[in-house]
This record gives structure tokens, sequence and C-alpha cells, in this order.
């Protein structure tokens, strides 16, 4: 009888010197790694099913984009937008500098969650 290696279908985890295990995948062309390394090789497989799970879902958010801030995203936003008229961008910038850069601008879109723009 002979046995065979099963292969994940989806990234790997490999065990690191320090006896640690790193969890890798690929996804739009970029190799990612778990934020952190796990004590054991079923938290890191774990881990991977459930990005694998986030990504078939549509709920998967790229690491490096949710480090982008709210200011440079709503800058980025605004800039892009063609369709506003002088007035209305005007407007738009008085609001988000009075307003929400204040408070939320330097926080990473990651980061933002239901309850910080309650609190805001």
């Amino acid at each position: 009888m002979t046995t065979s290696v099963r292969r994940r279908h989806f990234g790997s985890v490999r065990k690191r010197a320090s006896g640690r295990w790193q969890a890798t995948y690929w996804h739009d062309g970029r190799l990612h790694n778990a934020p952190s390394t796990f004590g054991a090789k079923t938290d890191a497989l774990a881990w991977l099913s459930a990005i694998e799970t986030n990504i078939r879902s549509g709920s998967w958010v790229d690491p490096i984009a949710g480090k982008v801030t709210v200011k440079d995203f709503t800058v980025r936003w605004v800039a892009q937008r063609a369709d506003l008229r002088p007035t209305t961008r005007a407007k738009y910038q008085r609001l988000l500098d009075g307003h929400v850069f204040p408070v939320l601008g330097n926080r990473p879109l990651a980061g933002l969650t239901p309850s910080a723009v309650r609190n805001w």
C-alpha cells in the first residue's frame, strides 16, 4: 500500500526554527503572510481555512489596502469624482476637514468599525 502526501489546495504552512508555524497564501498575484505565527499547526491551518472562506464569500479585505487611512482614501475618492460640481467638491472638503479628518482621518480603513463611527 502506498501512502500519498495530501497537499493543501489553498495556502501553505511551515514550521519555523522557533517551533512556531507560519501560514502563507497567494491571492491576486501577491504572497500574503499571517499577521503572526501560530503555536500549533492546526491553528495555522484553521486560519488559512478562514481566509479561504472570506475570499470565496467576497468578504476578504486586502491587509495592505486596510492600512490606508480614512483621510488618504477620501482625498483620492473626491479627486477621482469627475462628476462633482466645484461647489459640491468644496462642500465635501469643508465637511471632511471640519468633521471627519480631526477624529477619523488618521484611522486605518481596516480599523474603522461601526462603533467607531457611532462614537464619532
